[in-house]
């Protein structure tokens, strides 16, 4: 028996085929895009009705990504703008997201270097000019060999929410570009810059108030100097400077914490991305405690040498602390374990911690933080490339501790 559903129905159909969840929208691969697709394209065989209703759901998404190769990048951007550009159709309406991923820049830089191809930027300038109507634009790639951000500051896509750049700010230039096209977009509310150097341009962007309904950014501790009041901002993923040989980061991560403007009263959720912040000294943990007071959750803390005497011996001033971080409830704290079979952090090795010794330190947690709830250490083997971890549970029947292990590789 043929069941007629009306049109609203069928497009509701449709567009469930498509994940559109936050977090699929940040990390969704050409792989899972392509599957999708393939079932809307079966939907759009079915019925004249249905193929009507798929279609916008078909086009609201596009990624176009390849591995090194930049004629494979060409030829799967090539038809797609031949597509947008139609007369007769109107896919560019349509599409809501886009992704343009050099997948071998993201894991470092190649060697020798990849000739940029002209007709390819082209391509991507062109497809950029046509849609418009974007609420998500993901780009991953070497501006040197697809130079596309100069063209990109000169768009405006009035109906932009989120902003995901993973392309190195190396330069003034760069940091110019992507900050003007910040300011030209008021209504974002995410945010992710790739690393760069410099802080004078976002210095100077902080007058301005870019960003004013950002709740979630990821980028570098210096990019937070935009910010002049983020009452909106909520969710922070950040990494600081890297490390410089043989020398102590400690005062550089407190001038660095210290040079922003003003405490982020409503960041409840940070991750310390790349390199972990020790937990070893009060002055560390006080200048986090000073620029992120709202703290519900913090994951990136890390064990050094100094990790156990402090825990167990060092804390002093420990209500000077914990009112500063009343709601902190989640603490993930990482550790390193080098190919020599010794723990390191960052430059300096040390002797690992027994299992026993971690669960011990990790008993005294709530004196520095008496509202925490959950806390894991992960530790991560490179020599047999494994991570295990050890989840403590913290109740008023006590401490509860769960051991696992997983490999890092597929």
């Amino acid at each position: 028996m043929y069941i007629r559903l009306p049109p609203e129905l069928w497009g509701k159909v449709a567009y469930a085929l498509r994940k559109t969840n936050a977090e699929s929208l940040r990390r969704k691969t050409r792989e899972e895009w392509t599957s999708e697709n393939q079932s809307l394209l079966a939907l759009c065989l079915t019925s004249k009705m249905f193929n009507g209703e798929a279609v916008p759901a078909l086009w609201s998404e596009v990624i176009i990504s390849a591995k090194v190769d930049l004629a494979v990048l060409d030829a799967r951007a090539s038809p797609i703008l031949a597509q947008l550009e139609q007369s007769d159709f109107h896919y560019a309406t349509y599409m809501k997201r886009l992704s343009i991923l050099h997948v071998d820049t993201i894991h470092g830089d190649h060697w020798p270097p990849i000739v940029p191809l002209p007709s390819l930027t082209s391509t991507l300038e062109r497809i950029l000019t046509a849609c418009r109507n974007l609420d998500c634009l993901r780009i991953y790639c070497n501006n040197d060999t697809i130079p596309i951000l100069n063209h990109l500051s000169t768009l405006i896509f009035p109906r932009l929410k989120m902003l995901r750049l993973g392309i190195r700010l190396n330069n003034s230039q760069l940091n110019d570009i992507v900050s003007n096209f910040l300011l030209a977009h008021p209504g974002l509310l995410e945010v992710r810059l790739g690393e760069g150097t410099g802080t004078s341009v976002w210095k100077r962007m902080r007058e301005s108030n870019p960003l004013p309904l950002v709740n979630r950014f990821e980028g570098t501790l210096a990019q937070l100097l935009m910010f002049s009041q983020p009452k909106t901002l909520c969710i922070l993923r950040v990494s600081r400077s890297n490390p410089r040989g043989s020398h102590d980061s400690r005062p550089s991560i407190i001038r660095q914490l210290n040079r922003l403007p003003n405490p982020f009263v409503g960041v409840t959720h940070i991750t310390f991305a790349l390199h972990p912040i020790p937990l070893d000294t009060l002055d560390i943990l006080q200048t986090v405690a000073d620029t992120f007071p709202s703290l519900v959750v913090l994951d990136g803390f890390g064990v050094s040498a100094d990790f156990i005497e402090f825990i167990q011996h060092g804390i002093k001033n420990v209500k000077r602390i914990s009112s500063r971080l009343p709601k902190l409830r989640g603490l993930v704290i990482y550790e390193m374990v080098s190919r020599t079979i010794h723990s390191r952090w960052e430059f300096y090795e040390f002797q690992t911690p027994s299992e026993m010794t971690m669960e011990q330190a990790f008993s005294r947690l709530l004196r520095l933080f008496p509202a925490l709830r959950e806390a894991k250490h992960v530790r991560k083997y490179l020599r047999e490339e494994i991570v295990r971890e050890m989840k403590v549970i913290y109740s008023k029947k006590g401490m509860e501790v769960m051991r696992g292990e997983r490999r890092t590789t597929a």
